[in-house]
């Protein structure tokens, strides 16, 4: 009998905490979400429960398995996916896609995986139907489209940034950086984009310009040490020496008023 369990019960499968909350009563009442990495690390632990979590969509499959799963092709819609925190711009992490999603296609959520874009974002609700050979075949049963996503372009520009870095090329990486975050794109992305251009500007001896994207960054990526550590590095630099500070902020005046 398929069942839908409280998330309390959740945390005693577990045997530690998935969620950070003010008391038992908010589970009860908020919609929470699960990283797809923990579903697909501990498949027992979810079979048989709802349990959301956000996806980037890649590629309609053709997998089914009628004979140790409920999937077959004639009722089943099947798609890879990426978990939302996937690095795509690695090519490793972009070839781990996730390939046994299913969804039932008399479903009205059906037409819109069928017209879905690759990297196209969504809110998923999915429950593990079956483990086949340690692997858990999710069946979707409600979606919601989510705002932001990464495209082919802003891929190509974080694959040459990060080149670029690795390279040394720190000023031409911070503008590689730079122009990826006037797109729009997924909160976490922006943030990561925000983060490196401030490191890059940083290592390029540009304390001054390297304080707004990481501060911006800052706001998002709350426990990034590395970040925080940079940060506190720019500004005792500018402290030293406030001219650089002083320099920038007359510079950004005067491009204001052109």
């Amino acid at each position: 009998m398929r069942k839908t369990v409280a998330f309390v019960a959740l945390f005693l499968c577990l045997g530690s905490p998935l969620f950070a909350t003010g008391g038992w009563w908010d589970d009860l009442y908020e919609e929470k979400t699960v990283p797809l990495e923990l579903i697909l690390k501990n498949p027992t632990s979810f079979r048989g429960m709802d349990v959301s979590f956000v996806i980037q969509f890649h590629q309609l499959g053709n997998i089914d398995n009628p004979y140790f799963t409920p999937f077959e092709k004639e009722n089943y819609i099947n798609f890879s996916v990426w978990s939302d925190s996937a690095p795509l711009w690695n090519k490793k992490a972009y070839g781990a896609d996730y390939p046994y999603m299913f969804i039932d296609r008399i479903t009205k959520e059906s037409h819109t995986i069928l017209t879905a874009r690759p990297y196209d974002r969504f809110l998923i609700t999915g429950r593990v139907e079956s483990i086949f050979r340690g692997k858990p075949w999710i069946e979707v049963v409600g979606m919601t489209r989510l705002e932001g996503k990464l495209d082919e372009p802003s891929l190509i520009r974080m694959v040459k940034a990060y080149r670029l870095k690795k390279m040394r090329r720190f000023d031409a990486a911070a503008s590689e950086f730079s122009s990826i975050t006037a797109t729009k794109l997924p909160a976490h992305v922006a943030a990561l984009c925000a983060r490196e251009q401030g490191v890059c500007l940083a290592s390029a001896n540009r304390f001054g310009e390297a304080l707004v994207p990481l501060e911006k960054a800052a706001a998002v990526r709350k426990d990034d040490k590395e970040l925080q550590r940079v940060l506190v590095f720019c500004r005792e630099k500018l402290k030293k020496d406030p001219v650089v500070l002083v320099k920038k902020d007359k510079e950004e005046s005067e491009g204001s008023k052109r």
